[in-house]
């Protein structure tokens, strides 16, 4: 049988040991709790075995009844006694639930949460009697405190499981309590066999010959335990690889941090540039408005002269001493008199002479230069 063990102990994988041979078969698991979690009969359900399933928690009972339908269902405590109701505790949320009042106490007193019930009891050789239960390859008993109530209610005289299992430690003292019991299974011609820390295994008398499957404890050339380990191998794959794939988005997640605020950079100055522009529209439409108004227009040939007489001024202390003083007046009367033509060819004319006259030696005006003078000085 290769699968990988559920049990919490390993339990699964002594017995898939020993009936190895065993295609299909039949269990009884007394306290079955949980269909797959912890479960000792998840992998010979899975390998097409049936079995009979009693657990007072509805909750797991209803479980048993959606994932086990090959299965008998029995929603009950087991006990010496049958059709009798009994006070119920259940440990919500764990496998601890028990109709042992003290064992309960000692929960709460662990600040575990505790709901208490009345639930009906019933013994094996009813159940066993009423479905015609011929063979029984393993009882899985693990009841919290009530074993000896469970084993009594069962004869073992007619339908004997050939390997017991029993939970054979106290749920609250961690104690072995199997003196409470024992005697009844080695008086029904049950032989232990093998104890695993947890549960204490006996075999019946006519089945001696499988005893040598309890010679070794669960090891790694079990199938169940090598199963197990490629599991976890898989597993450590997988954890390397999430650890890998998160070290990835972490560094994807920096140089998204870095590039965020390289965004936010870039976009607060693409707004500043827009500003700015929007600016500089608003300066180029007051400059058209300005340049295409009558008043600059009127005043074009006033400005375009001061424009050259002040070029004339910084490039020729010659000219800056011809018109210093009335130059301004001068040039409105010549304006006057010859028009603005005739005044510009004049200016364009002088500032010509100034820029040569930086380059040689200065000479005097002449007869004409000073008339011309003189008339600019309105003299």
């Amino acid at each position: 049988m290769v699968a990988i063990t559920r049990a919490q102990n390993f339990e699964d994988v002594i017995l898939a040991r020993l009936f190895e041979d065993v295609d299909v078969g039949f269990y009884v698991d007394v306290g079955a709790n949980h269909p797959e979690v912890d479960s000792v009969t998840k992998i010979f359900y899975d390998a097409g075995w049936s079995g009979l399933n009693i657990e007072p928690v509805k909750e797991y009972y209803e479980l048993l009844c959606q994932e086990r339908p090959r299965d008998i269902n029995c929603l009950a405590c087991a006990s010496d006694v049958d059709g009798k109701e009994l006070s119920f505790f259940e440990v919500i949320g764990t496998g601890l639930s028990t109709n042992v009042k003290s064992n309960s106490e000692a929960h709460m007193l662990e600040g575990r949460a505790i709901q208490e019930h009345v639930v009906g009891t019933v013994t094996l050789d009813k159940l066993i009697s009423n479905y015609s239960i011929e063979t029984i390859h393993f009882l899985k008993i693990d009841v919290e405190g009530a074993e000896s109530a469970v084993i009594a209610g069962c004869s073992l005289k007619v339908t004997r499981p050939w390997v017991i299992l029993v939970e054979a430690l106290d749920p609250i003292s961690k104690e072995q309590n199997y003196r409470d019991w024992e005697d009844q299974l080695i008086q029904n011609d049950y032989e232990f066999v093998y104890f695993d820390g947890l549960n204490r295994f006996y075999l019946a008398a006519e089945h001696a010959n499988l005893k040598v499957a309890f010679d070794l404890p669960p090891n790694i050339f079990d199938p169940l335990v090598s199963g197990l380990m490629g599991l976890r191998a898989k597993q450590s794959v997988s954890e390397h690889e999430v650890k890998h794939f998160k070290r990835l988005a972490n560094e994807e997640r920096q140089a998204g941090f870095r590039n965020k605020s390289r965004i936010e950079e870039l976009t607060r100055q693409l707004g500043q540039v827009r500003k700015e522009n929007q600016e500089l529209l608003v300066y180029r439409s007051q400059f058209d408005q300005i340049i295409s108004s009558r008043l600059w227009k009127f005043t074009y040939p006033y400005r375009r002269f001061v424009g050259l007489l002040n070029i004339a001024k910084a490039r020729s202390s010659l000219l800056i001493r011809n018109l210093e003083g009335r130059s301004i007046k001068g040039g409105v009367k010549y304006l006057r008199q010859y028009g603005v033509r005739s005044l510009l060819l004049k200016v364009k004319s002088i500032v010509s002479q100034s820029m040569k006259a930086e380059h040689s030696k200065p000479k005097l005006p002449t007869a004409r230069e000073a008339k011309l003078l003189s008339k600019l000085r309105g003299e």
